[in-house]
């Protein structure tokens, strides 16, 4: 399935890919640090739908992750603090955009009222800002805004005779620049028990809170489409009921799962103009099975298998009827690998189908992605070398127009010091 072009254009072709990642770990008795940094450019070019002029657009991203951390089997502390800097030249200018967050997270493993329990608290900031200069479109206000996060939270792990349940409770609050302030109380429980067999039975349900991006709420650039200010945090909740045997000569997994959540997250835009903003979906639910089998075939050579299906279903205001996501009923993926002493080689298939994305813009037939790759380990060093979607497949992957990436490849080299 190819993309039918947008009248006028409207579909980026990329014309240059460059991308550097470094990784630096060190280990001394309880702590550790690490250090991730890398920056990527890419150019292509774009028709404007408006104007119908082609141009070239550049864009450079850099990120830098530092964290430490220490362990000492009773109480874990972290810290960390990650950048993201991103600038893009184009028709409406420059535009910078800068996300930050640091964060401090604390755990301690101990007894409480008689049972083992883990507690602990999360703290973390995270700051955005964005800047166009020369926009013609006149009306992408700038911003630098910061909001802060308290999360306390405690674990109990409660015996049942041969049923072992966790009973989770977490809080958090969110103090939010330019917004009102967010809370919200998560509770999670899960069963466990393992059968004479070996086979190990589970049984979760918890609450899920996830708060919406300061792009999503303020969409600063206005060629895409308007801010939402009065955007909403997702909230629901998830329920899981699975087995798997992971000691059997060929290791599988089966489960089932349901998802109900209200104000789930989603781009609406004009289907004329193709101009939106993100908004709430009243209601979102979505069910569905899940499994995996691996087979050994041979002293060097294994197989993994993974299928899912998903029935999913959405209603945009509270009065409206469900309707059907955009998301692929059928997720099906094959994985075969080779390893022999130094060597290892893999060959991924993976398949979508059944998709239905609702708009005019996009065909929405099934999809089939393949990759590989080739790996000489030694006791220090890794050398790989990678291929993602081979046949260089162009798809929309879902309602928010997403493109699966044109095929790339890629060596990289890994030594431990």
């Amino acid at each position: 399935m190819r993309i039918r072009l947008l009248p006028g254009g409207g579909y980026d072709h990329s014309l240059d890919y460059r991308a550097d990642d470094y990784v630096v770990r060190l280990d001394a008795n309880r702590w550790f640090f690490q250090a991730g940094w890398g920056r990527s450019d890419s150019e292509w070019d774009y028709t404007n739908l408006w104007t119908g002029v082609q141009a070239k657009n550049v864009q450079e991203m850099d990120y830098r992750r530092f964290v430490l951390g220490y362990a000492d089997g009773v109480n874990t502390v972290k810290t960390y603090h990650n950048v993201h800097e991103r600038e893009i030249l184009d028709d409406t200018g420059r535009t910078t955009y800068g996300d930050s967050a640091w964060g401090l997270s604390f755990n301690r493993r101990q007894r409480l009222f008689g049972l083992s329990a883990v507690w602990g608290l999360d703290l973390r900031r995270e700051m955005a800002d964005f800047k166009n200069l020369n926009n013609p479109w006149g009306d992408a206000s700038p911003y630098d805004l910061t909001r802060d996060g308290l999360a306390p939270y405690v674990e109990f792990s409660v015996p049942l005779g041969e049923v072992a349940m966790d009973l989770g409770l977490r809080y958090e609050y969110w103090n939010v620049d330019q917004g009102d302030s967010v809370s919200e109380f998560i509770p999670r429980v899960s069963f466990n028990w393992e059968s004479p067999t070996g086979k190990l039975w589970y049984l979760t349900a918890g609450r899920f809170f996830a708060m919406p991006s300061f792009y999503q709420i303020f969409m600063p650039s206005r060629s895409m489409g308007l801010p939402n200010p009065n955007l909403r945090p997702e909230q629901g909740w998830t329920y899981d009921l699975g087995v798997r045997d992971p000691a059997s000569d060929t290791p599988w997994s089966l489960g089932l799962f349901y998802v109900d959540m209200d104000d789930k997250i989603d781009y609406s835009y004009d289907p004329v103009t193709w101009f939106g903003q993100y908004v709430n979906i009243n209601r979102y639910r979505a069910w569905g099975a899940e499994g995996t089998i691996t087979f050994h075939l041979g002293e060097h050579w294994s197989y993994t298998q993974g299928i899912s299906w998903t029935k999913a279903e959405e209603k945009v205001g509270s009065g409206s009827r469900w309707g059907r996501s955009g998301t692929p009923r059928w997720d099906v993926s094959g994985r075969l690998n080779y390893a022999n002493g130094p060597w290892n080689a893999e060959l991924s298939v993976h398949y979508y189908g059944d998709r239905e994305l609702k708009s005019a813009f996009y065909d929405d037939d099934d999809m089939i992605f393949v990759n590989a790759s080739v790996a000489w380990m030694a006791e220090r060093d890794t050398v790989r070398l990678s291929c993602t979607n081979i046949f260089d497949e162009e798809y929309v992957l879902d309602t928010q127009g997403y493109l699966a990436p044109e095929r790339r490849f890629t060596i990289s080299w890994e030594h431990t010091f």
